[in-house]
């Protein structure tokens, strides 16, 4: 699992993917040209209320308004980096997605997307 801090605050999803871009268009030699920013997608799966309930409180204080700072994977540009962690500022996250409940108190399943990641390429 990877440690993930959002706001300072250190949350480990079960899984950690950067999430594919559309391309806004082609260029007139017929490649495609991607926005400057990514998304990071955070699944979790049977999570406790408490993990749930701090996201959430994130997401209710900033909603759609704010933004946010976290400290995620680095995303692989050209700089040949070894695996290392990357503190993004002006974020945003969407409102946790949550699964049905399991055995009552523990849901499923839960998504949250960061968005707006800027990501420079050499």
């Amino acid at each position: 699992m990877t440690d993930i801090l959002i706001n300072g605050v250190t949350f480990c999803p079960t899984r950690v993917r950067w999430q594919g871009r559309r391309p806004l268009g082609v260029q007139g030699d017929g490649r495609p040209i991607y926005p400057g920013i990514r998304s990071l997608v955070l699944e979790w799966t049977f999570i406790n209320f408490s993990t749930w309930a701090n996201l959430q409180n994130i997401y209710d204080i900033i909603q759609s308004t704010g933004s946010i700072s976290v400290q995620v994977p680095a995303f692989p540009t050209g700089t040949s980096q070894t695996f290392g962690y990357t503190e993004y500022s002006g974020v945003h996250i969407s409102e946790p997605d949550v699964g049905p409940n399991f055995a009552e108190q523990f849901p499923s399943s839960m998504v949250l997307v960061i968005s707006n990641i800027p990501v420079t390429e050499s």
